[in-house]
């Protein structure tokens, strides 16, 4: 118990630092959050296979990785073509930023960042510590609720750069609450399809690049679309690949 309580603590204070310090801290933090977090696992007893590292399952982890890479891009190449569904690209943090800093953003922030830092704490380390302890069920279902509350602090800015969302749920205190709770619900499902992947694989590499592919492929597909198709603010003021 000592070890997991020691992961979310670590955990609840690299969230902090990622929302309150500047974002050009947020990779360094990151890699070294997740390298505490790592040491933290192993230091507990667990092995490489409890953390998702294991040598028989990199292979196969490494294959479904890409596979799920492939999905997401199909899936986004399918939903930018239409009109109708091109218009949940129309996030303006994306759409209003210029091509050099979505390139850093989708190849250097997300990965380095984003998903090195979640997957390590939630699908890796922690993962692997409420499964040695406490079986398969909890696992699953302690990792994908604390990675929907995990969301909570970025959910606000989401409702107001999102054009979609702004336009589903409004404006006003009421409306801020209730993308608060959608965005949890969603990333705690989404946690759990995270969870998932990385039970069945045995391999935290699955759920690593299916992470990516929906963050770092949406924000290329986003930027691309603003151009192409005049989503969001960006392609319509002009404002084209300005930093």
């Amino acid at each position: 118990m000592l070890a997991v309580a020691a992961i979310v603590l670590v955990m609840a204070a690299a969230n902090v630092a990622t929302n309150v310090l500047p974002s050009r801290w947020t990779v360094p933090l990151c890699v070294v959050a997740a390298a505490v977090l790592l040491a933290i696992g192993l230091a507990g007893g667990l092995s490489a296979a409890d953390l998702g590292f294991g040598a028989g399952t990199l292979l196969a982890g490494l294959g479904w990785a890409v596979l799920l890479v492939l999905a997401v891009a199909v899936t986004y190449a399918a939903a930018g073509a239409l009109p109708r569904t091109r218009v949940a690209f129309a996030d303006r943090r994306v759409t209003e930023a210029g091509g050099r800093r979505v390139a850093w953003k989708a190849l250097v922030s997300i990965p380095f960042g984003t998903v090195l830092l979640e997957e390590i704490a939630f699908r890796s380390v922690l993962f692997g510590a409420v499964l040695v302890r406490f079986g398969a069920g909890w696992a699953v279902a302690v990792t994908s609720v604390l990675f929907g509350l995990w969301h909570i602090a970025p959910a606000s800015a989401m409702h107001e750069s999102h054009e979609a969302v702004g336009a589903a749920l409004g404006t006003g205190r009421r409306a801020g609450l209730l993308a608060v709770l959608a965005t949890v619900a969603f990333t705690a499902a989404a946690g759990l399809v995270f969870a998932g992947l990385r039970l069945w694989t045995g391999s935290v590499l699955p759920p690593m690049g299916l992470h990516w592919a929906v963050n770092g492929l949406g924000v290329a597909v986003a930027w691309w679309l603003a151009s192409r198709h005049r989503i969001g603010d960006r392609a319509a003021t002009g404002t084209g690949d300005a930093p």
